[in-house]
């Protein structure tokens, strides 16, 4: 008796460290609507066993394993609910690490077949195809003739990139799609199939001669479009307009205020009214726009010796941007640059592209985030000191040197409708006149 009264205290023991030392055992409840649709895996071991309805799932709730409910080949998880609560379902499956939360929990499991669609490609000048991406990751292949290509998925999109001296043509089901000119000069296409259907694509050499365009002052365009199609990353500089399908295309240029633009079209002037022009081009024309937005080496100081100790970052990355004398084009896939200025104890003004103000930061009157304009250029100014304008686009000016004629600013750098013996009729507040402030109370 005395060995069997041992032997109990030992296993009641046992169990006791065992719930301690390897946690407490749990249970949850998965409902599949059909087992064979899903592969189901803990800890990356695949359940066997398992039945359609409800099933049992045991699991230790301190070693935290992992649960995975994947589709089976040919099929797709449709929903996912968790005590009713629907879950995301990435990449085909779900995946959940079981905590104590879990334990009592009803996993509900439904799937669908997944139905076969073909697109059928027939490509005309595949030689004019540089790059074709399939939901933007798979490369693709593209054969002169006909081939086709199936899909499983709810929707496929193909991505084309063409020659840019192709004259390109693209239909789906026989209804045209667009085809974009880019600053890469190379056209491209985008196209989506949610059901199975036909993709024609015919590509030839494009035998209309481009016009000619010259710019001088890239900072003083605010926007330039070609048919209605925006041209990003314009630079300094000769560049050709691709006419696609025509031998004509409308250009039209908005410019930025008071940079004085002109614009010629085969060397005659074209009127420009409330800074913008609108002109078509022609087959081998030849066309020149210049604003006055230039640097003027014998009024800038060096960036360089940055006189009031300007940091220029851009995006998260906080990656300086160095400037130097002269035009300075900052570029960045960030929407804004972040700009620091030397703790001096001095205020500081931006303006952005004449019109809206960058705030300090909340936290340090030092610090400004611009936020840019995705659509067109954008021109910085920065005023501190109330000595000093910082212009990204022309360089470092000393006012008390470059603005003598009287002229009158707010403190945002804007340029007021009045004269410095009519600064009296402006609202109160502070004012600079010939690189001082003057106060109107």
């Amino acid at each position: 008796m005395k060995h069997l009264h041992l032997i109990a205290t030992l296993i009641a023991m046992l169990a006791i460290y065992s719930q301690t030392a390897f946690g407490a055992t749990a249970t949850l409840s998965l409902n599949l609507d059909d087992a064979s649709h899903v592969v189901v895996s803990m800890n990356y071991s695949t359940l066997e066993g398992l039945h359609d309805g409800e099933n049992i799932i045991t699991f230790q709730d301190d070693r935290y394993p992992v649960l995975d409910i994947a589709a089976s080949k040919g099929y797709a998880i449709e929903k996912v609910l968790v005590n009713g609560r629907q879950q995301s379902i990435i990449g085909g499956s779900w995946t959940e690490t079981l905590t104590e939360d879990f334990a009592g929990v009803i996993i509900k499991v439904t799937t669908r077949e997944l139905i076969t669609r073909t697109v059928t490609l027939d490509v005309t000048g595949a030689e004019f195809i540089e790059r074709c991406y399939i939901n933007d990751e798979d490369r693709y292949k593209v054969s002169e003739g006909i081939s086709t290509y199936d899909f499983t998925s709810d929707k496929v999109k193909f991505s084309f990139t063409f020659s840019g001296d192709a004259d390109v043509k693209v239909w789906v089901n026989d209804e045209p799609q667009d085809v974009e000119y880019n600053v890469w000069d190379t056209f491209t296409c985008e196209v989506s199939f949610t059901e199975s259907g036909t993709l024609r694509i015919e590509a030839t050499e494009n035998m209309i001669k481009p016009a000619e365009m010259n710019i001088t002052g890239v900072l003083g365009i605010r926007t330039l479009f070609v048919d209605y199609q925006l041209q990003t990353s314009l630079r300094e500089g000769e560049r050709v307009i691709k006419l696609v399908g025509e031998d004509k295309a409308l250009l039209k240029v908005n410019f930025m205020p008071d940079v004085n633009p002109s614009l010629t079209l085969d060397g005659e002037p074209v009127v420009i009214e409330n800074d913008a022009v609108e002109v078509t081009v022609l087959s081998g024309s030849t066309v020149e726009i210049t604003t006055d937005i230039i640097a003027e080496e014998d009024k800038i100081n060096a960036i360089a010796d940055n006189p009031h100790e300007v940091k220029i970052t851009t995006g998260a990355q906080d990656r300086e941007i160095p400037l130097t004398a002269g035009l300075n084009i900052l570029e960045s896939s960030s929407p804004y640059f972040t700009i620091t200025f030397a703790d001096n104890g001095k205020p500081h003004l931006i303006t952005v592209n004449g019109e809206e103000t960058a705030q300090p930061d909340e936290d340090d009157p030092n610090v400004f985030k611009v936020y840019l304009n995705a659509d067109y250029y954008n021109q910085l100014k920065l005023v501190t000191d109330a000595s000093y304008l910082l212009d990204l686009g022309t360089g470092v000016k000393n006012l008390r040197e470059t603005e003598k004629d009287g002229a009158v600013y707010n403190i945002f750098g804007m340029r007021m409708d009045v004269s410095d013996s009519e600064l009296h009729s402006l609202a109160p507040g502070i004012y600079i006149v010939n690189g001082k402030k003057r106060i109107v109370r």
